[in-house]
């Protein structure tokens, strides 16, 4: 048998052992209780949203002494929490922290999590619910009085929804604009509250990072255009996928999108790695933050059976769920996305928790607190990639063996969303300096055998070595290789699954 027979066979035998196990973690929906021992260092690129607020009745169940510990056992550096002006200012210029937000910011802080605090809601102290100048007054006097707690200020979550309304009476159209083709007036609005505030942080505590915006992306664009203050940070998005994986966003740069909007954000595939690209580009363009925070985003498990409505969101497997997870975490870090916050951390309890209300399902644990596949998910990666930096040192080539096209893609809008059939792949530095290959399959889940591919790596196969690192399964096994025709290091066959492996490159230890 030649040399490059017998290591094909052995890197086939070594990742049908990855994927055997890989496969019983997908299928498993472990009930297992999470180790409470906090992860020596978090990564502070990634989170998670939490609702220790308590601002409506649903939000009671989350439990401070409970899930922070588990939160900061998984891994995640992060957490996202409100805290609401109307709790804070309880008569004019008269300021206050709650027992409560105390509670849980001190909690947080002594599990060494980051806090990324949203200042959120009107109050109706003031003729104008949402006054700039005395929202402003009340974000500063936090800012000086949480330093040290909390680690970033978030103006408003989502103003799309109950700040528009306020203003418009009715809701707010997610182009951004009026039936005559103007610029909703709300947005201006929000800008100015936005910068206000922001100016008013910096004044107060200029080490406090500011971070905004938060609506639909076309209106962000537009608020964007309006001029963002120097004292803001970062923007914010919630890129849903929906109905999707990962790597898709339901923003196609259709035509049909184009003439609705006026402009496009993504390319004609919808593509994560494009709409990071192109706002860049329209930031740039318009001297705004430098920043990119996505604040929320998931996939949902809930059940389908609602009698009452529909919901734009996809029912997915618990099994999808962690894949994508792991999917769109990995892509923002290849992607310098600033910060990452995966929604929520727990099942929410709306509707008296019912398993038909799509937003009740977005947790990593459930309502019981039982742990989802995704919860293991993410604590691999959390500890896997922590440290990564992206890099473009280095040249892969993936050559796949089959085309996964979406045969049967979800219509968002009219129009077909499908999957991409490519095999993304990210290389990155880990804090050792060595180079580490993220790759993945960017289909939709589905009941297909794990597609191979040939992957070239532009190094010296003789003086390195190889090993895998399975993100859902945890387990890391080394991979054979051998020289390509070109010299480069060469992989064939690789059993690509539709979740993130890493390849590390390893320098050969002489003599070995």
């Amino acid at each position: 048998m030649s040399k490059t027979r017998h290591s094909t066979l052995r890197n086939l035998r070594t990742l049908t052992a990855i994927l055997s196990l890989a496969t019983a973690a997908c299928f498993t929906t472990t009930t297992a209780s999470a180790d409470d021992t906090p992860s020596p260092l978090l990564n502070y690129k990634i989170g998670v949203h939490t609702h220790f607020c308590h601002k409506t009745p649903w939000m009671k169940s989350w439990d401070a002494e409970k899930h922070i510990p588990m939160i900061a056992s998984l891994g995640v550096g992060w957490i996202r929490g409100e805290i609401t002006w109307r709790d804070t200012e309880l008569s004019r210029g008269q300021y206050r922290v709650s027992e409560n937000t105390r509670k849980w910011i001190e909690l947080a802080n002594a599990n060494g999590l980051k806090v990324l605090l949203v200042f959120q809601g009107k109050n109706d102290l003031y003729e104008d619910a949402y006054d700039p100048a005395a929202y402003a007054r009340a974000a500063a006097w936090l800012a000086r009085e949480l330093d040290g707690k909390i680690h970033t200020m978030e103006i408003i979550n989502e103003p799309f929804g109950s700040y528009a309304r306020h203003y418009l009476g009715k809701k707010s159209d997610w182009t951004g604009r009026e039936p005559d083709g103007s610029d909703s007036p709300w947005l201006a609005r929000y800008v100015k509250l936005l910068n206000t505030a922001a100016d008013a942080i910096k004044a107060a505590n200029p080490h406090m990072p500011v971070v905004g915006l938060g609506n639909v992306t076309p209106q962000n664009y537009r608020q964007i255009a309006m001029g963002i203050s120097r004292s803001v940070d970062g923007i914010t998005d919630h890129p849903y996928s929906f109905r999707s994986p990962a790597e898709v966003l339901s923003h196609r740069g259709t035509d049909g999108y184009r003439k609705k909007i006026g402009f496009t954000v993504a390319d004609i595939d919808g593509s994560f790695a494009s709409f990071v690209r192109m706002y860049r580009e329209h930031l740039r363009k318009h001297n705004g933050p430098s920043q990119i925070w996505f604040t929320e985003f998931g996939w949902t498990t809930f059940r389908e059976g609602e009698k009452k409505g529909k919901f734009i969101y996809s029912s997915f497997s618990e099994d999808a769920q962690a894949c994508y997870i792991l999917r769109r975490f990995m892509e923002g870090l290849a992607l310098g996305v600033e910060v990452s916050i995966q929604y929520a951390f727990k099942d929410d309890l709306r509707n008296g928790g019912s398993p038909f209300e799509a937003e009740n399902g977005f947790g990593l644990i459930r309502s019981d607190g039982s742990l989802k596949p995704s919860y293991h998910a993410v604590r691999n990666l959390a500890r896997a990639t922590l440290g990564f930096v992206p890099s473009d040192k280095i040249n892969v080539t993936v050559k796949p063996f089959s085309d996964r096209t979406d045969d049967h893609p979800p219509v968002w809008d009219g129009e077909p969303l499908p999957a991409l059939s490519a095999i993304r792949h990210y290389p990155f530095v880990d804090p050792q300096g060595r180079t580490v290959v993220a790759i993945w399959s960017a289909e939709r889940i589905n009941d297909k055998n794990t597609r191979s591919a040939d992957v070239e790596i532009q190094v010296d196969p003789a003086a390195h070595t190889l090993s895998v690192h399975d993100l859902l399964t945890g387990t890391t096994t080394p991979l054979a290789h051998r020289s390509s025709s070109s010299g480069d290091l060469l992989i064939e066959q690789l059993a690509v699954p539709p979740h993130p492996l890493l390849i590390t490159i390893n320098p050969r230890i002489p003599g070995k």
